[in-house]
């Protein structure tokens, strides 16, 4: 995970695979951000056909589950431009062992 305090996003990539276990440990930790970062958005990259489906339907999966759909675009400067981000920073990131502030 990264954070750019300056524009406070976090930015949690993912190699080839996405485990199970990867997947948890990220809504894991994105849920503790959220929880200090009240009122965060989320957006979900996912550039090929395939994963911009499965991001589409857990984005409906979590509209009914938690009330707000994230966003999915197909490129991470289109996520960029949904926050109008200018030139992050992004450094290495580790849920409960700093507050974001």
């Amino acid at each position: 995970m990264l954070f750019d305090s300056k524009h406070r996003v976090l930015l949690v990539k993912f190699a080839r695979a996405l485990t199970r276990q990867a997947l948890e440990a990220m809504v894991l930790a994105a849920r503790e951000f959220v929880a200090v970062m009240a009122g965060a958005r989320r957006i979900l990259v996912a550039p090929d056909d395939e994963m911009f489906g499965v991001a589409r339907l857990y984005g409906l999966h979590q509209s009914t589950s938690q009330g707000e759909e994230p966003m999915v675009v197909r490129t991470l400067q289109a996520a960029y431009d949904l926050l109008d981000l200018k030139d992050p920073d992004f450094q290495p990131f580790e849920i409960g062992s700093r507050s974001p502030e």
